[in-house]
């Protein structure tokens, strides 16, 4: 029966105030959904970084072909 007087409590002093309450509710939506955002942007550029840097030659010469680059790649090892 306490439980239910402190429940009931908190329901009338939490509809006193609805723009309030919905207000605070609002900014911690956009709080949690900006963390959350940014967690899994980071995650996934290293993991992008992590497989690009991964597939990629141990040593790379430029040279100038044609008046552009020209990548060699040399793999290391191999021979």
């Amino acid at each position: 029966m306490k439980h239910l007087r402190l429940l009931a409590f908190a329901l009338w002093r939490l509809a006193r105030r609805p723009w309030k309450n919905l207000a605070l509710f609002s900014i911690y939506v956009v709080i949690v959904f900006l963390a959350a955002s940014y967690l899994l942007y980071s995650a996934g550029l290293l993991l992008e970084v992590r497989e690009t840097l991964g597939n990629g030659a141990d040593l790379v010469v430029q040279a100038r072909m044609g008046g552009g680059p020209f990548l060699f790649r040399l793999d290391l090892g191999s021979g």
